[in-house]
């Protein structure tokens, strides 16, 4: 009888959720096919997992199936967050644009100020984190960089032995952002 009265708790608490879940495949209903590109969706609320679903393929000509654990390559497209959350953290007095990123990362041993929004606009001229993992000598006989190496631990490592810039910080934009 106990068990019978926790899953009536359990659905009830969650049967909101399960509505919210039909609806949610019903949008995706179109990505189960795998020859067409895909993602993975979670709704979380309260640090609780609501729903997590994949979708569709996460390589088209090899028709690979999306997973939870599929990793994608974010790349750029998470920009727009981090600024995003920066503003909102310098909005609460949390931090400035104006900071020196040593406050943050004192290991790091560049001769001049580099601030958050140096990082921002990319007028840091931080050499890119890819090349320095190459040079560093980190890649494998197909000139690919080992996942192991594409760790915020590893590019932590490799910025911190840095001295020297690309360009002056704040004198000219990276273009490396536009190719």
């Amino acid at each position: 009888m106990r068990q019978y009265l926790i899953l009536l708790i359990l659905l009830i608490k969650f049967s909101n959720a399960l509505c919210q879940a039909e609806k949610i495949d019903s949008i995706f209903s179109d990505w189960r096919y795998l020859d067409r590109p895909g993602g993975v969706i979670a709704v979380l609320k309260d640090g609780e997992v609501l729903y997590k679903k994949a979708f569709g393929a996460s390589d088209i000509q090899r028709r690979s199936p999306n997973s939870i654990g599929t990793p994608f390559e974010l790349a750029s497209i998470a920009k727009q967050f981090t600024a995003t959350c920066i503003a909102l953290l310098e909005e609460q007095g949390k931090l400035s644009k104006e900071d020196d990123i040593k406050i943050y990362y004192p290991q790091f041993q560049f001769s001049e100020k580099i601030t958050i929004k140096n990082l921002l606009d990319h007028t840091s001229g931080i050499r890119e984190a890819y090349v320095l993992t190459i040079l560093s000598g980190k890649v494998n006989l197909k000139g690919q960089v080992p996942k192991r190496y594409q760790t915020k631990e590893h590019l932590l490592k490799v910025l911190s032995k840095e001295k020297d810039l690309n360009f002056k910080t704040g004198d000219e934009l990276d273009f490396r952002i536009f190719s």
